[in-house]
């Protein structure tokens, strides 16, 4: 699996579920197990991943975040993507953790699978023809898939909330190299 190889009308999965570690993080000492096992003992997905080849045109793991990562796989074609933000798969212990309000879009922790780090899940895109096969396969293994959006032809990553409504999230994962704030 490579970053290189998405085509404009991909779907675009991920495996697992996503926010956990940041959610983790946020909460420190005070994190539930499930949470804080998520992050300090990630699991890699060697194995969906190799049931992925000849099927997925391109891939990525989730290390700094779903939406900074994604971005490296789309600057890899110069594409763009449109991604149904609350398709994105949320633990149950991330939605316990998350409190009363959840995931909702008023929650605090709304944006945390899009932009949060150290899931270590995959994210990849699929033709259209092989969705179908993508599913079926992982299906059966212990970390399932989600379709959660569409590449396409336009640069850049737009968010999109279940009303149709777009939506920017305010952070987009872990920056290694952070802008120059001093000038």
């Amino acid at each position: 699996l490579q970053r290189r190889g998405a085509q404009p009308g991909d779907r675009i999965y991920v495996t697992g579920t996503l926010g956990d570690a940041g959610l983790a993080l946020l909460l420190g000492a005070a994190a539930p197990g499930a949470l804080r096992s998520r992050l300090d003992f990630p699991e890699p997905r060697v194995e969906a991943g190799l049931q992925l080849h000849g099927l997925a045109s391109a891939a990525i793991d989730i290390s700094d975040g779903l939406l900074a990562d994604l971005a490296h796989l789309l600057e890899a074609e110069g594409l763009g993507a449109v991604i149904e933000a609350d398709a994105v798969p949320r633990s149950d212990a991330f939605l316990a953790g998350a409190g009363p309000a959840g995931a909702g879009q008023a929650s605090r922790f709304y944006e945390l699978p899009l932009s949060a780090g150290d899931d270590y899940e995959l994210c990849f895109t699929v033709p259209a023809p092989h969705c179908a096969a993508v599913e079926r396969r992982l299906a059966d293994s212990s970390c399932g898939c989600q379709a959660i959006g569409v590449i396409e032809a336009r640069p850049g990553i737009r968010c999109r909330r279940a009303t149709g409504e777009d939506y920017l999230p305010a952070g987009r994962g872990y920056q290694h190299f952070p802008e120059d704030r001093h000038g």
